[in-house]
């Protein structure tokens, strides 16, 4: 959901410019999708297959007719970045303080803060 909320600014800017940011991003929206799929298959079979069966592209990933045989997920060294996982913790600990520094000082979330 972190990923969701700190692309929402790169979606809401339409310019020419950032056209091929908005479309690397909703590419690797896609990937966490169809990969989340099938890491929650065994626990919500059902739901799993009917949208797996609903994605555009699918088949470009993986050609299996179900997601019940596709491959499951699988860890990769390649796909372990510590330096990202820092920098994004900052990140998550300064949206924290943030908002609780609004919380404690009762600003409303409607009014624009400066920093």
């Amino acid at each position: 959901d972190v990923y969701l909320e700190i692309s929402k600014p790169v979606f809401a800017d339409t310019s020419a410019e950032n056209a091929e940011q908005v479309r690397l991003t909703q590419a690797v929206l896609y990937v966490v999708l169809e990969i989340f799929l099938r890491l929650a298959h065994p626990f919500m079979p059902f739901l799993t297959e009917e949208l797996w069966q609903r994605l555009p592209l699918r088949k470009v990933i993986d050609a299996s007719p179900s997601i019940m045989i596709a491959a499951y997920p699988k860890a990769s060294e390649e796909n372990n970045r510590t330096e990202a996982e820092k920098a994004m913790e900052l990140v998550k600990d300064t949206i924290h303080g943030a908002r609780s520094l609004r919380a404690d000082y009762k600003i409303a979330n409607h009014i624009k803060a400066d920093f």
